[in-house]
C-alpha cells in the first residue's frame, strides 16, 4: 500500500477556497515522518502546509512552508511538482512561506528530510491536478477524460485536436471535487522528463545577480543597525564599561548595558561596528575563565572506563584513542536578524532553520502573543545546524523594543566564532581484537563528549554496538564529561565524529590482521545497500591499482540519513609532510535522485569541509573562552585544498533520502585512512595539520 493511500483524502488534498482566481490545492507534508501532521495523532485536524497554485494567467506557484537554506531544495520540490503536473519547471515559481507553524505545521530544516518528506506528496498534488485539468477540458469538449492529455502547460484533445492551457482551465478546475486517490496515476520513472535530470537552482540567478534577499540584503524605512560587545569567557559578562569613545562616533544613537554584554545602535552597520570596537569594556570573567583545552582533556581522560576482556583466540589486540575539537558551523553569512516593534505587532526579518522557535523567540522578547507576530523568512546564507539556534532573534526584537524603532542586529565573523553552538569536543577509547585468521574478534568503542553534546550522555553502561559491520563481540559506552561551552547540531550530527574514529579503527584492525582494507569491510558489512555504493566505489576509484611514490588510497563507508555512502581517497603526502588530496571519488544511494546536481553539490562541499577539518580546523578553549576569531585562524580549507570530487549514485526505485549530511561523514576517515596507506602514520589527533603535525596551514 502506499504511502498516499495510507491517509484520508480530507488529510492530503483538498482545494482551497477563497484565495483567488485560479486552482488552488492545498498539500499535506507530513513532520517528522508522521502522515497526520504536526500532532501525528490520527484524525489530526487538516491544515494544508504546501499550496499548489494555478492562476488564470497560467503561473504555477508553490508556497513552501521551509526556508532555503543553500541546499537547493526548493528547485528540487518545483521539479516534483512540475514533471507530474506537466509544464516545464522553469515556468514554476516559489513563494516562500511566512513562519506560522498553526498553518504550515512543522517549517523547520534539518536531518536532510525535506525532499524525502515531500516526495510523494507533491508528485501526487502535481498529478491531482494535472486530472482535474484534464477533467475541466473534458467538460468543455464534451469527450472522455481519457481523450484530454497533458502537453506542456496544456491540456490537449476533444474531437478536434483542440488546445486549452492551463490558465483558461483553472478557474473550471477549482469547481471540481478533488479526485480520489485511486483515479489519480503517478508517473513511472521510466516516463520522467524533469526528476532526474541536473537543474540549476531555480533561484541561481537571483543569488548571483544580488536580487535575492537574504538576512543582512533586508532594509526597512527608519531601520538603525545595532551589534553587541560579548564577553568572551562562557559566562562572563560586562561588569562596567566607559562608552565615552564610542558615542564620539557620528551616526551612534544609543550605548546600554544589554544581557552579559554591551550593545550599540547607530544609523549604519559601519557606525555601529566602529563604535563597538571603541567600547572599553571592564569584563568579570565568570565561573570558567580558568578552563582550557588541557582541563578538558584531563577530564575525558578520568573518565575513560574500563573495557570488557577479549574474547579467546585473540592473537592480536588493538588499543587505540582519539581526540577530536570543537567546530564552528563558519556559515558564509554570519547570524543576523532585522526586527520591528510596535506597542501591538512585531515584524520579523530573519534567516533561520527553525522558523517556528524564531516566532517564539519574537514573541517572548516582544511581550507580544505570537498571533501578533510576523516572521519573515529570507534566504539563508548556510546553516549547518547552527541556525537551529534562535538567540540572535531574542537579541533583535529586545533592542528594537527598547529604541522603538527598526533595528537590524548584526553579529561579526569574531561573534560568529567565539559565541556558536560548536559540535562537541570528543574523546574516544578503543579497544579490539583480531583472530589468528586476521578477522576481527572484538569491537568496543568509548565515547566521551563535552557537556553529552545535542543527544545527551547517552544510557549507563555498555549498549549494543553502533557500527555499519557484523563483530562477534563488542559493545558501545557513551558518557559526557562537565562543560559550559555551547554546543548543537553540525552538519551530520554525531556522525561528524562517530563515522572518523569507527572507520578510522576499523582499518586499524584490518592492518593488524593483514586484510585489505576494502576487502574486510565487504566481508562485514551488513547492509546490501551500503555495500552497493562499496563495490561501485571500489569501480569507480580502480581500488588496488597502482600509486604513485608517496600517494596512499583510503575508504571508508557511512549510513544515516536513510542514505548509504561510500569514499574512496586518492592522497599524497610530501617529504616535507605536506599533504595534497588529489581525489575522492563518492558513491551515494540515496533512492530516487530528483536533482542529480543538486546530490554533485552537497557531496563536493561535503567533501571540503571533511578536508578542512582533517587537516586545519579546530575550536580551541583558554581563558573559559574560544581562542579562535576569524575563518583564518579557525583554519577553513582554501582553494589550493579542495580536491577533484566526483560523484556518482547508485540507480534505485526507493524513495529520496537525506543528501546533505550523508556526505560529510566518510569523507574524513577515508583521507585518513589514504594518509596511513602512504605514510604508515595513524591520525588520531584532528586537525593534524598541513604539514602534518603543523598547527596551521
Amino acid at each position: 500500500m502506499s504511502a498516499i493511500s495510507k491517509v484520508s483524502r480530507r488529510a492530503f488534498l483538498k482545494v482551497t477556497a477563497g484565495a483567488g482566481a485560479g486552482l488552488v490545492l492545498g498539500c499535506m507534508i507530513p513532520s517528522n515522518g508522521s502522515a497526520n501532521g504536526r500532532s501525528g495523532r490520527a484524525g489530526a485536524t487538516f491544515s494544508p502546509n504546501v499550496f499548489l497554485q494555478i492562476g488564470t494567467d497560467g503561473q504555477v506557484t508553490i508556497t513552501a512552508p521551509r526556508p532555503e537554506c543553500g541546499t537547493g531544495v526548493r528547485t528540487s520540490l518545483v521539479m516534483l511538482v512540475a514533471e507530474e503536473l506537466g509544464v516545464d519547471w522553469k515556468s514554476v515559481k516559489v513563494r516562500q512561506a511566512v513562519a506560522d507553524s498553526g498553518a504550515y505545521g512543522d517549517q523547520g530544516i534539518g536531518g536532510s528530510r525535506s525532499v524525502a518528506s515531500s516526495y510523494q506528496r507533491l508528485r501526487h498534488a502535481g498529478a491531482t491536478a494535472a486530472l482535474m485539468l484534464r477533467q475541466a477540458a473534458a467538460q468543455q469538449w464534451g469527450v472522455s477524460v481519457e481523450q484530454c492529455r497533458i502537453d506542456s502547460g496544456a491540456v490537449v484533445g476533444g474531437s478536434n485536436g483542440d488546445r486549452l492551457t492551463f490558465g483558461q482551465l483553472a478557474e473550471a478546475a477549482s469547481k471540481l471535487p478533488v479526485p480520489d486517490a485511486s483515479a489519480v496515476r503517478l508517473k513511472d520513472r521510466s516516463e520522467f522528463k524533469i526528476i532526474g535530470k541536473p537543474t540549476p537552482r531555480i533561484d541561481g540567478a537571483a543569488i548571483a545577480d544580488g536580487t535575492g534577499v537574504f538576512g543582512l540584503d533586508v532594509r526597512v524605512p527608519g531601520m538603525l543597525f545595532a551589534c553587541i560587545a560579548r564577553p568572551v569567557p562562557f559566562g562572563g559578562s560586562a561588569s562596567d564599561f566607559d562608552d565615552s569613545d564610542a558615542r564620539k562616533v557620528p551616526g551612534v544613537k544609543d550605548v546600554f548595558r544589554f544581557g552579559s554584554g554591551v550593545a550599540v545602535v547607530a544609523d549604519s552597520s559601519w557606525a555601529a561596528l566602529k563604535a563597538c570596537d571603541a567600547l572599553k569594556v571592564t569584563w568579570d570573567g565568570g565561573p570558567n575563565a580558568s578552563l582550557d583545552t588541557a582541563e578538558l582533556t584531563r577530564r575525558f581522560k578520568e573518565r575513560v572506563a574500563t573495557f570488557p576482556e577479549m574474547p579467546s583466540g585473540s592473537t592480536k589486540v588493538v588499543e587505540a584513542t582519539y581526540e577530536l575539537p570543537f567546530l564552528a558551523h563558519a556559515p558564509m553569512e554570519p547570524m543576523n536578524c532585522t526586527a520591528s516593534v510596535k506597542a501591538d505587532s512585531c515584524e520579523v526579518w530573519v534567516p533561520t532553520q527553525v522558523p517556528d522557535a524564531a516566532r517564539g523567540n519574537a514573541a517572548r522578547a516582544s511581550g507580544l502573543s505570537e498571533d501578533r507576530v510576523k516572521v519573515n523568512l529570507t534566504l539563508v546564507g548556510g546553516g549547518f545546524g547552527r541556525r537551529l539556534g534562535a538567540e540572535y532573534v531574542s537579541e533583535a526584537v529586545a533592542i528594537s523594543k527598547r529604541i522603538g524603532a527598526p533595528v537590524q542586529l548584526i553579529w561579526t565573523r569574531d561573534d560568529e566564532t567565539k559565541h556558536d553552538h560548536y559540535r562537541p569536543m570528543t574523546y574516544h577509547a578503543m579497544k579490539g581484537a583480531v583472530d589468528g585468521a586476521g578477522m576481527p574478534l572484538a569491537y568496543y568503542h568509548q565515547c566521551l563528549v563535552a557537556g553529552g553534546g545535542r543527544r545527551g550522555g547517552g544510557g549507563e553502561g555498555w549498549s549494543g554496538q553502533r557500527t555499519n559491520y557484523e563483530f562477534p563481540n563488542g559493545g558501545f559506552l557513551r558518557a559526557p564529561i562537565e562543560s559550559p561551552i555551547p554546543t548543537g547540531a553540525w552538519r551530520s550530527v554525531d556522525a561528524t565524529f562517530l563515522c572518523f574514529v569507527g572507520e578510522s579503527f576499523l582499518d586499524e584492525l584490518a592492518h593488524a590482521g593483514g586484510k585489505d582494507p576494502l576487502q574486510i569491510r565487504l566481508q562485514l558489512m551488513r547492509n546490501q545497500r551500503l555495500k552497493g555504493t562499496l563495490e561501485m566505489a571500489a569501480e569507480k576509484a580502480k581500488w588496488g591499482s597502482p600509486l604513485p611514490k608517496g600517494w596512499g588510497r583510503g575508504v571508508a563507508c557511512f549510513s544515516g540519513f536513510g542514505s548509504f555512502c561510500t569514499q574512496i581517497a586518492d592522497v599524497e603526502v610530501k617529504p616535507s609532510g605536506h599533504v595534497k588530496v588529489h581525489k575522492v571519488v563518492a558513491v551515494m544511494d540515496c533512492g530516487v535522485v530528483v536533482n542529480p546536481l543538486g546530490v554533485e553539490t552537497q557531496v563536493q562541499g561535503a567533501t571540503v569541509d571533511a578536508v578542512a577539518t582533517l587537516l586545519y580546523s579546530e575550536i580551541t578553549i583558554k581563558g573559559g573562552g574560544v581562542e579562535q576569531r576569524s575563518l583564518g585562524d579557525f583554519g577553513w580549507a582554501r582553494m589550493k585544498d579542495t580536491p577533484v570530487v566526483e560523484v556518482h549514485t547508485v540507480p534505485s526505485n526507493a524513495n529520496p533520502s537525506g543528501v546533505g549530511e550523508p556526505g560529510y561523514p566518510a569523507a574524513g576517515p577515508a583521507i585518513a585512512n589514504a594518509i596511513f596507506a602512504a605514510t604508515g602514520k595513524r591520525l588520531r589527533s584532528l586537525p593534524i595539520g598541513n604539514p602534518i603535525g603543523s598547527s596551521r596551514a
